[in-house]
C-alpha cells in the first residue's frame, strides 16, 4: 500500500505484508498478516501509530495485537477490510488496503467475483458432473427472542455470460428495507422494500469466480441482521458449494445458520432447482424428495433455535 500527499502526489509511506488464509469453521476464515515492512519519507511525520485493524459485519472492528508481530484474526466470511492507522503530518488517517477483497472459507477473491488463480484450485467430481443452471435462495431472520423478523427469497439463472437474479419474496416488519448486494460490489438491490428487484452480473466464461450474496435487513434506526443468503462458486469451470462440493440431484442444497446482529440468527438455504440434463431438471422443488429433505432440515434447525421460546408458534 502506497500513501501519497495530495499536494504533490509524492509517496510518503509504504506498507506491505504477506497475507495467508485458512479455514476456521463453516462461517469464518483465519487471516494471517506476517512479514510486515514499512518505509517512510520522514518517520517523524509519517508513521503508523497503532496495529492494523480489520472490520467485518459480525464483529465490527478487531485489532492485531502488535504492529510488527504475526497477526492471526478470525474474520467472518464476507467482504471486509484491513486498515492501517497512520499519522500523516499530525493528522490521523485509516487507509484501507483490502477493501476490494472478500475472504471466504480460506479463499480470497475480488469483490467483482473473480479469483486470483483458478488453476491452483481443485474441486471434487468427475466428467459425469451435471452442471446446475438455476438456483433458489431462501433466508429467514430471527431476533434474539426467536421472533421472525423477515423472510427473503431470490431466484438465480446462470448462463455462460451472466448471472441473472430476481427477488421473489420479501416479508418483514413494517417500514423495513433490505440491501442485497453480491460481495458488496457494484451490482445488486440497495435500499429496497419491494420484491420486484432484478439485476444481472456479467461473467467471464474463461475465469472462475465467487459471489457471496450479502443480505441486510434494516430500518431508519437500526440494522436487524446481515447474512450471506447464498454462495455462487465456480471452480475449474464447475459450479460448486461449500468447500468445493459439487451440487447433485441427490444433494442439491447449501444450508447454513449464521449469527447476525445483536443476537439475531439467519437460516439460509441455497438449492439448485434445475440441472443441465433434462432428466435431472427439478420443475417443482416441493416435489423433489432431496429438496424436501433439505427443507425438513431447515425446519429442524428452526425448531432447534426456537424450542426454548414457549410462546412462539412455527407455521409450516
Amino acid at each position: 500500500m502506497n500513501v501519497s500527499r495530495q499536494t504533490d502526489s509524492k509517496v510518503v509511506f509504504i506498507y506491505s505484508a504477506d497475507i495467508s488464509l485458512s479455514i476456521a469453521d463453516s462461517i469464518h476464515t483465519i487471516v494471517t498478516l506476517d512479514n510486515h515492512t514499512y518505509w517512510s519519507l520522514n518517520s517523524s511525520e509519517y508513521f503508523q501509530f497503532e496495529p492494523a485493524q480489520y472490520w467485518d459485519i459480525e464483529q465490527g472492528m478487531i485489532k492485531c495485537p502488535t504492529m510488527n508481530s504475526t497477526c492471526n484474526l478470525t474474520a467472518f466470511d464476507s467482504a471486509g477490510w484491513y486498515e492501517i492507522p497512520l499519522s500523516l503530518n499530525g493528522q490521523k488517517l485509516f487507509p484501507s488496503f483490502t477493501d476490494f477483497l472478500v475472504f471466504d472459507q480460506g479463499t480470497v477473491f475480488f469483490n467483482e467475483g473473480y479469483l486470483f488463480d483458478p488453476n491452483t484450485l481443485q474441486c471434487a467430481g468427475s466428467e459425469e458432473i451435471d452442471p446446475c443452471l438455476e438456483f433458489d435462495g431462501n433466508t429467514t431472520l430471527y431476533n434474539s427472542n426467536g421472533k421472525i423478523i423477515s423472510s427473503f427469497s431470490a431466484h438465480y439463472l446462470i448462463d455462460s455470460s451472466s448471472l441473472n437474479v430476481s427477488v421473489s419474496d420479501f416479508s418483514s416488519i413494517p417500514n423495513s428495507y433490505y440491501d442485497f448486494i453480491p460481495n458488496y460490489g457494484d451490482y445488486g438491490c440497495p435500499g429496497q422494500a419491494a420484491t420486484n428487484c432484478t439485476f444481472s452480473l456479467p461473467l467471464n466464461p474463461n475465469l472462475d469466480y465467487q459471489f457471496d450474496m450479502m443480505l441486510s435487513v434494516y430500518d431508519r434506526t437500526k440494522t436487524y441482521g446481515t447474512t450471506i443468503g447464498g454462495k455462487i462458486l465456480r471452480r475449474n469451470g464447475i459450479l460448486v458449494r461449500h468447500r468445493n462440493e459439487v451440487y447433485s440431484p441427490s444433494d442439491p442444497c447449501w444450508i447454513r445458520t449464521f449469527p447476525s446482529n445483536a443476537g439475531s440468527k439467519a437460516i439460509n438455504s441455497f438449492c439448485c432447482t434445475k440441472f443441465e440434463s433434462s432428466k435431472f431438471e427439478i420443475q417443482n422443488p416441493i416435489k423433489s424428495e432431496s429438496v424436501k429433505q433439505k427443507k425438513n432440515q431447515i425446519n429442524r434447525l428452526r425448531e432447534r433455535y426456537l424450542h426454548k421460546f414457549r410462546n412462539i408458534i412455527i407455521s409450516k
